[in-house]
């Protein structure tokens, strides 16, 4: 049943998690291998267990959007849910990129006023992913690429992946950097933290710190990076960042107050957890389908003004 709305704007539903039957046995099929210890994977696993849970995201189409009408939702913008393509076996993750890919856009094109999409690459792969970002913003016509953090401990402020930097530069494509499980954190773990809790926060930071301090928006000043939930916890440490990171041997050539300016121009994105409602046009919300149901966030949600941003 669709819920009656008279707001003077439309909401606009980021970081909204789907996945596919493909990259499901992927991921689980890697699991059950005892390949590789990887906590990303294990969750994986934990997520393909869930029935009910893979019936919502699995499907990007008119059921979907039926939850949509119900609450009121406008627009998703939709993210392959972590743990994503790179915790497949390393061969796999590229072509498992482009169908996911595809299956996105298709969505878009069905129903253009509905969706839109991220899209997904294997950072593993480099040259496979310069390829499909590159189809994927001009091909397939979608809005940015996501990257579900570390991709098996690496990062993409190791220089082995600076073409991929170059590339989403060049593309104008911003990356968004969504959480995963640590790697091989077994203290995480073992204290039931490995998840939103502390270890999804924590190994965002981490990725973004590292960027940071590569100089990597030096190099590549409009490449736009975009991290959710408040910032992960990020500009809490402002403060503390200017003070001590002059000290820090790679950060002198960078000189002091580099964190002033880089948060100013960042994009924050939030959750949609506080007791604040405003009337705007438009309005970002992270809803997370179907992680959170979405009956529960009305009555604590707030909405950002994106109109000069």
């Amino acid at each position: 049943m669709k819920r009656v709305r008279n707001a003077p704007y439309k909401r606009i539903a980021t970081e909204e998690a789907w996945t596919f039957p493909e990259l499901v046995k992927a991921q689980t099929d890697y699991l059950a291998s005892g390949e590789v210890d990887d906590d990303s994977l294990s969750m994986a696993g934990m997520f393909a267990s869930m029935p009910k849970l893979q019936n919502m995201l699995q499907n990007i189409g008119e059921q979907r959007i039926g939850h949509m009408d119900e609450y009121g939702i406008d627009r998703q913008l939709l993210l392959l849910t972590a743990p994503g393509v790179q915790v497949v076996r390393e061969g796999d993750g590229t072509a498992l990129a482009r169908e996911a890919n595809d299956r996105a856009a298709e969505s878009c094109r069905n129903w253009p006023d509905r969706y839109s999409a991220l899209a997904a690459f294997d950072p593993r792969d480099v040259t496979g992913s310069l390829k499909e970002l590159e189809r994927a913003m001009t091909s397939l016509k979608l809005n940015g690429a996501v990257l579900n953090s570390h991709f098996q401990g690496r990062y993409l402020d190791e220089p082995a992946y600076e073409p991929i930097l170059e590339a989403l530069e060049a593309l104008d494509a911003a990356i968004y950097i969504h959480p995963t499980a640590p790697y091989s954190a077994p203290h995480y773990k073992a204290r039931g933290f490995y998840g939103a809790l502390g270890g999804f926060p924590h190994d965002v930071w981490v990725h973004t710190m590292g960027l940071i301090f590569s100089g990597a928006f030096d190099r590549y000043p409009k490449l736009r990076l975009v991290i959710g939930h408040l910032g992960e916890g990020l500009p809490l440490h402002i403060y503390r960042f200017d003070w001590i990171a002059p000290a820090v041997d790679c950060w002198r050539k960078f000189g002091a107050s580099r964190f002033e300016w880089w948060f100013v121009c960042w994009c924050l994105k939030h959750e949609a957890l506080f007791p604040v409602q405003t009337a705007i046009d438009p309005s970002l919300q992270k809803i997370d389908f179907f992680f959170l149901q979405a009956s529960s966030l009305w009555r604590h949600s707030f909405s950002l003004d994106v109109r000069n941003q």
